[in-house]
């Protein structure tokens, strides 16, 4: 495989999809549930949702949950025929939507089912999401016994599904524990009721940390693509997700010299500068001003300079041989030396999630299988 300068967007995200089916099998052996219910928000964490949905699919995942009703339409649009729960806010707006696409929403605003039961002609599942302690989107714990029964006496739909968001699960037992406790509270008295709904609430920290609420399905994210959670199966996890680019123009700085917006590297000798096509627009952090580095020739390069909209530059005095086309690794491995999500993350003083869900829409994409690509 070859990046030719001139043919190629300015750089490329492969997915190893041999990689992300390892990762789901870590899920699969960890769990408890009788399922998997993969999160491909966020454009799959930047990874590409639709084909990372139509390999889970392929691998036998038959529930997808995102984030939005267009994450949703985007899927079905692409030709994926799982299951998929919409987990945050869906408006009533929405509803010939849900019903068009056969799509699964949370419910948490009463008018959403109320539309959806005047549009419908059939029986809907959606799923109740019940707030226990992230106090953001759910239905408060106080409130949840009379939201759900007036739910319930809406003709056209069914309750098929509970579920709740932990909001320390790699760090704080005792809080993971008062959630959870709370959840199997709401839960106890919706059964009572005579209803049976599928169960899910644990993330990809909860999936490794806390087994005993795997419930029905558990919800991983993050470690699908082999990122580690903080939990005993990180060195088990597979980054799926290398990113490369190219040198695309050389520079010589003689002393007393700057580069870039600001001037906020100056040479005090001679240096050889490489220029490399991606910049903060393509989801380079801003924040590695003169700071990181990418590996070029199996050896460090650090960046010198403000990170610009569409390029940035790397110090290459001491890497022999650089040339105009070659590799950059911005993400992944060449020779001994990696540069990991969390390498970055670490630097910039931010989450691997940020960095993943930053990637941008000028990067090429290209999924590997057992050694054939694909470009998409």
């Amino acid at each position: 495989m070859s990046l030719a300068p001139e043919k190629t967007l300015p750089s490329l995200a492969v997915i190893n999809l041999d990689k992300l089916s390892s990762n789901l099998g870590v899920v699969r052996r960890m769990s408890q549930a009788k399922g998997v219910m993969a999160v491909v928000k966020a454009n799959a964490y930047g990874h590409g949702a639709v084909a990372i949905a139509q390999t889970l699919v392929r691998l036998g995942v038959e529930h997808l949950a995102v984030q939005t009703p267009e994450e949703a339409i985007q899927l079905r649009q692409g030709g994926v025929v799982a299951k998929i729960l919409i987990l945050g806010y869906t408006h009533a707006a929405y509803g010939s939507d849900i019903l068009h696409y056969n799509l699964t929403p949370t419910i948490f605003d009463y008018q959403l089912a109320v539309e959806i039961n005047h549009l419908s002609s059939k029986i809907v599942p959606v799923h109740i999401k019940i707030d226990t302690g992230m106090s953001w989107a759910g239905i408060a714990v106080k409130d949840a016994l009379p939201f759900i029964k007036s739910v319930m006496k809406l003709e056209r739909i069914k309750i098929a599904g509970l579920f709740t968001h932990f909001a320390a699960a790699d760090s704080n037992p005792d809080y993971t524990n008062e959630q959870a406790e709370k959840f199997l509270r709401v839960v106890g008295e919706v059964q009572g009721f005579g209803l049976k709904p599928i169960l899910h609430a644990a993330n990809s920290a909860a999936v490794m940390n806390h087994p005993k609420y795997h419930f029905d399905y558990v919800r991983p994210g993050l470690m699908l693509y082999g990122v580690p959670v903080g939990g005993s199966a990180d060195s088990m996890l597979l980054p799926i997700l290398s990113w490369q680019s190219v040198v695309c123009d050389m520079k010589v700085l003689n002393p007393g010299e700057s580069v870039g917006y600001g001037c906020t590297f100056v040479a005090q000798t001679t240096r050889v500068i490489a220029i490399i096509p991606v910049g903060y627009a393509d989801g380079w952090k801003w924040q590695l001003e003169n700071d990181g580095y990418v590996i070029i020739k199996g050896q460090k390069a650090m960046i010198v300079g403000r990170i610009c909209m569409d390029q940035f530059m790397v110090d290459v005095t001491e890497i022999q041989g650089v040339e105009v086309g070659d590799k950059v690794t911005l993400i992944g491995q060449d020779g001994n030396l990696s540069l990991t999500v969390h390498d970055l993350a670490n630097i910039v003083c931010t989450s691997p999630y940020e960095i993943l869900t930053s990637l941008g829409g000028r990067i090429k994409y290209r999924y590997t299988i057992v050694e054939k690509e694909i470009d998409l």
